[in-house]
């Protein structure tokens, strides 16, 4: 990310070697931090290769220096290789940021003490300065805090987090992980093909009468579920009777030949369905 020192107005002479000496100060600081940056690829990349190989990933994380608890921070800059220097700047003392990129990694410590409200502070400070970005969007993704055991799973869904960013509109987009549905991040990690096979399974009669008939009932059984299973409040959002509510999803039971008030049944079906999202 670019440094930049503006002094407005004619100068005097004075007042022109000390912007000079400022000058100077600075571009000592920011090749220092360039060392340090150059310090944190060597030490941060081979953690980063060891989770995507699948090997262990203790020596690495051994030559970091990081002890207890973990986050993964991902960020993507579209149009630029800003995402290094942004995360540089607004990650906590102490976290390593990895190489230069339009899409940068970094880990942080975490002991208790995260602040609940990073996200919306780094959304508001990016906010803040958009005109300077030097950029056409930035979007970062969080991980959960977790131990050592489970730092795989936690860069995932820091990646997944990243996904869902870059889904929505703003441009300016972070997501923790915490805000994704458990039975999205579970879905994330299985391949196009089985989820494709896995909802034709669960739902292909419904998709069937829907195609021939005209109709949308998958959509019904969608608001009907995230409605948890109440007809009355699924009626209300799709703005139909609850008696023609209650004969689309006893329509949808048949086709689907399962007990749609039985939470289990719900469960596998809405999971089908969320797999086509």
């Amino acid at each position: 990310m670019p440094w930049l020192l503006a002094i407005g107005g004619a100068l005097t002479a004075a007042q022109a070697e000390i912007a000079e000496e400022l000058a100077g100060l600075i571009g000592l600081a920011r090749t220092r931090a360039d060392e340090v940056r150059a310090v944190t690829d060597r030490v941060l990349e081979p953690l980063l290769a060891a989770l995507d190989e699948g090997s262990d990933p203790h020596p690495a994380l051994t030559a970091t220096g990081l002890r207890g608890d973990l986050r993964f921070v991902v960020a993507r800059t579209e149009g630029s290789e800003a995402a290094r220097g942004i995360l540089t700047e607004l990650l906590p003392p102490g976290a390593l940021v990895g190489p230069a990129g339009e899409t940068t990694w970094a880990v942080a410590e975490d002991d208790g003490e995260w602040p609940e409200e990073w996200p919306a502070t780094v959304t508001a400070a990016l906010s803040t300065v958009e005109p300077l970005l030097p950029c056409r969007r930035v979007l970062i993704g969080i991980s959960d805090r977790s131990p050592v055991s489970v730092l795989r799973g936690a860069k995932e869904v820091a990646r997944y987090a990243l996904a869902v960013a870059a889904e929505r509109p703003g441009t300016i987009e972070v997501v923790p992980g915490g805000e994704i549905g458990m039975h999205r991040l579970l879905l994330a990690g299985t391949p196009d093909d089985l989820r494709a096979a896995l909802r034709r399974r669960v739902l292909g009669p419904l998709l069937s009468y829907d195609a021939e008939q005209g109709t949308d009932l998958v959509h019904t059984l969608r608001v009907f579920l995230e409605c948890s299973g109440s007809p009355t409040r699924a009626a209300r959002a799709l703005h139909i009777h609850v008696n023609t509510l209650r004969y689309r999803i006893g329509r949808a039971s048949e086709l689907l030949g399962t007990d749609l008030t039985e939470f289990t049944e719900q469960l596998d079906v809405y999971l089908a369905l969320s797999a086509g999202s």
